[in-house]
């Protein structure tokens, strides 16, 4: 997980990178995939597909933290330029749609990839069945606002609402410029 990568390194033969130990440029977040309501503003609660934030929740509690917990919009994953980012996912399933047992992906679009097999598609990486999770890495070379979904089913999954925002802040950036943008 992303404590034991920030506290150990990453392991060569889990993310085939080569990287000194001691210098940890690392961000870190854990999302689930899954179903859940967004209240709209005339007060009505919407069902949605979405992904919800569940960073730091112990990962024996991830499943039931995920459950109904689909937010929108979906967390803004914001990132600083320069640092080895490690995403998980975990699908926890369409609790209110039983039928549907999609599984997910997260496809960072524009966003150069470390591997064909990080791109969210199932066609060339790897798809995350209902209850299982996966780990992400990208190197974050290029500053910019970028959108992520799942690439699985896009057409349904992205109209349903997984989909979010993702900004990488360049090595210069300033929070406290006039119009500099605050996630």
């Amino acid at each position: 997980d992303c404590e034991d990568v920030k506290t150990n390194g990453p392991q060569d033969s889990r993310y085939d990178e080569v990287q000194d130990a001691i210098d940890m440029n690392v961000q870190c977040m854990h999302l689930t995939g899954g179903d859940g309501f967004a209240t709209m503003a005339d007060g009505y609660p919407q069902y949605i597909f979405s992904f919800a934030d569940v960073t730091g929740v112990p990962e024996e509690d991830v499943m039931s933290a995920g459950v109904l917990a689909a937010a929108w919009p979906a967390p803004a994953i914001v990132l600083d330029e320069g640092k080895d980012f490690y995403l998980s996912l975990t699908n926890v399933g369409m609790v209110i749609r039983p039928d549907l047992f999609d599984p997910h992906t997260v496809h960072f679009h524009g966003f150069p990839q470390s591997s064909t097999v990080f791109d969210g598609l199932p066609e060339s990486g790897l798809s995350i069945n209902m209850g299982a999770s996966l780990t992400y890495y990208y190197n974050l070379v290029e500053p910019g606002t970028y959108m992520y979904h799942s690439g699985t089913d896009p057409a349904l999954q992205v109209e349903m609402g997984l989909t979010g925002a993702i900004i990488v802040r360049p090595p210069d950036f300033d929070a406290g410029a006039p119009d500099a943008y605050r996630a």
